[in-house]
C-alpha cells in the first residue's frame, strides 16, 4: 500500500462519521510567526506554524516548508502543544525542507492555533526566509469525505545579525536546553551582567512579544512560579547608560505538568476492518504531545506499542492496558480491556472463581439429595 493510500485512509478515519449539519466556511489559512528582533548568527531560533480554520472544521493537514538564507539549516520540527494529536508519518526534515502530516479525530475549529514549530540555525548574517509550499501542502475538512483545501503560500523573514556582535547567553537551571520540558510550572533564568549594564525583559507565551523601554530594577537570576503549561518566551534587551538598546534576544522554554487525558481501549467490529482483530485507542495530550505508548498484558509490560494493535489468538482471555507517555514524561493509564467475549474467553482467574462456585453448588445439591 503506497503512502498516498495510507494518508487518504488516515484522513477518512480521523474524519469519522460525525459530519451532518456542517456548512461551508471561509478557507483555512496558515500563518508563520518568527522571533522578534535580530537573531545572533550561529544560534537556533523557532518559527511557529499557526492555523486559522476560517470557521471550518478541520481534521488533518499535510504541510511542507522550505528555508532559504546564508548557511541556514532546519534542525528540528517540533509538535509540542500542537492542535493535532495523531501523526501517521514521522515528521521529516532535510537541511532546507520540513514536512509533516497530522490529524485530529473529530476535527477542530480554531483561530490562530499552534500546529508545530520549525527550529532553524543560520550560521551567517543576513535574512532567512521560511516559506510554505502550497504545491505539496493541504488541509482537510471534517466532512466525512476529507475534502482537500489547498492553502495559500505564506512566508516569514528573520534577520540574522553578525556573529561578531556581542551576544547574550540566556542560561537556566530548570531548562539546560531549549528542548527540555519542565514539569513543575517553574522557570529559573540567568545571564552574565556587565558593570553598569541596564536591561528590559519580558516573559510571555506570545512569540512576538517585545520588551519595552522601561528599565528593570533587578537582573538575573530570575524565578517564575505557577506558570501554565505550554511554550514560553523570555525576551531581553540591554544597554550601557547613554547608549542605544541592543537587539532583542529571545529564548524558548517548554512546560508540561499535565498527563495525557483519560482514554479507553476499543475493539472495532472485525467486519469493518477486513476481518482483523484489532485493539485501538487514542490519547490526547494538549501540551507536550504524545510520544510513546507502552503495552501491559495481564499486569506485565510488553514494551512500546502502536494503535491499532493486531490481536492474536494466544491473547484470548488476557487483560490489556496501555500507558500513554507524553514528551515531558507525564503518564496516563487507559482503562482495562479483556480480549474476547463470552465464557470461553474468560481469563484464568475467572475460570477458577467459576469452578469454585460450581463445585460448592454441586456439593449443596448432593447433600440435599442424600437427606431425602
Amino acid at each position: 500500500m503506497d503512502r498516498l493510500t495510507l494518508r487518504l485512509g488516515f484522513i477518512l478515519i480521523v474524519g469519522g462519521l460525525a459530519w451532518p449539519g456542517l456548512t461551508r466556511a471561509a478557507e483555512p489559512t496558515i500563518r508563520l510567526v518568527g522571533p522578534v528582533g535580530q537573531i545572533q548568527a550561529g544560534t537556533i531560533f523557532p518559527v511557529e506554524i499557526r492555523l486559522d480554520t476560517g470557521g471550518a472544521n478541520i481534521n488533518a493537514a499535510e504541510l511542507t516548508f522550505r528555508v532559504t538564507g546564508e548557511a541556514s539549516q532546519i534542525t528540528r520540527l517540533g509538535r509540542e502543544s500542537s492542535i493535532f494529536t495523531l501523526w501517521p508519518e514521522t515528521p521529516s526534515i532535510t537541511d532546507v525542507t520540513a514536512r509533516f502530516v497530522g490529524g485530529r479525530p473529530g476535527g477542530i475549529v480554531a483561530v490562530d492555533a499552534l500546529v508545530g514549530t520549525i527550529s532553524i540555525i543560520a550560521r551567517q548574517p543576513g535574512p532567512v526566509t521560511i516559506t510554505l509550499l502550497p504545491s505539496t501542502s493541504a488541509v482537510y475538512r471534517h466532512d466525512g469525505a476529507g475534502t482537500n483545501v489547498t492553502v495559500l503560500p505564506t512566508s516569514v523573514v528573520v534577520q540574522v545579525a553578525d556573529d561578531l556582535v556581542p551576544g547574550l547567553a540566556i542560561a537556566s537551571t530548570t531548562h539546560a536546553t531549549e528542548a527540555d520540558w519542565g514539569r513543575t510550572g517553574e522557570l529559573q533564568i540567568d545571564w552574565v551582567v556587565r558593570p553598569g549594564e541596564q536591561f528590559s525583559y519580558r516573559l510571555s507565551s506570545d512569540i512576538g512579544v517585545v520588551p519595552d523601554d522601561d528599565l528593570e530594577l533587578s537582573a538575573g537570576p530570575l524565578n517564575f512560579n505557577g506558570l501554565d503549561d505550554g511554550v514560553w518566551y523570555f525576551v531581553i534587551k540591554r544597554r550601557l547608560p547613554g547608549e542605544p538598546w541592543s537587539p532583542v534576544f529571545q529564548r524558548r522554554f517548554l512546560l508540561d505538568q499535565t498527563p495525557p487525558e483519560p482514554f479507553a481501549l476499543a475493539r472495532p467490529d472485525p467486519a469493518t476492518v477486513n476481518g482483523q482483530s484489532l485493539l485501538t485507542w487514542t490519547a490526547l495530550d494538549r501540551s507536550s504531545g504524545q510520544v510513546l505508548y507502552v503495552g501491559i498484558v495481564d499486569g506485565k509490560k510488553i514494551g512500546p506499542v502502536t494503535s491499532p494493535l493486531k490481536l492474536v489468538d494466544d491473547w484470548r482471555g488476557r487483560t490489556f492496558q496501555i500507558i500513554a507517555v507524553d514528551a515531558a514524561g507525564n503518564q496516563q493509564e487507559s482503562s482495562r480491556w479483556t480480549y474476547g467475549s463470552g465464557a470461553w474467553s474468560w481469563p484464568w482467574w475467572a475460570w477458577v472463581s467459576f469452578g469454585s462456585v460450581a463445585i460448592f453448588l454441586a456439593g449443596l445439591v448432593l447433600i440435599r439429595l442424600r437427606r431425602r
